[in-house]
């Protein structure tokens, strides 16, 4: 699996025009309830995402569960 890449919740939530604020409430509408410490973290990588809430993620910035791995593909030496 391509490594999770935690700062790209920051890029698509900016893309959608989302507060921190406006996320956790729509994260809490898909049953993920989490404080916005948590959200910060997930954001600068200094905390852990669980794997059980990327879909909800995913949902809520209108992308693919896969929107959030490096694409190492295009890597290949």
């Amino acid at each position: 699996m391509n490594p999770f890449d935690p700062l790209r919740i920051r890029t698509f939530r900016e893309a959608k025009g989302l507060t921190q604020l406006d996320t956790i409430i729509l994260l809490r509408a898909h049953g993920v309830d989490i404080t916005p410490e948590t959200l910060s973290r997930w954001e600068r990588d200094t905390s852990d995402v669980d794997a059980n809430v990327l879909p909800a993620l995913a949902s809520v910035f209108g992308v693919q569960v896969e929107a959030f791995f490096h694409n190492t593909e295009d890597k290949k030496p």
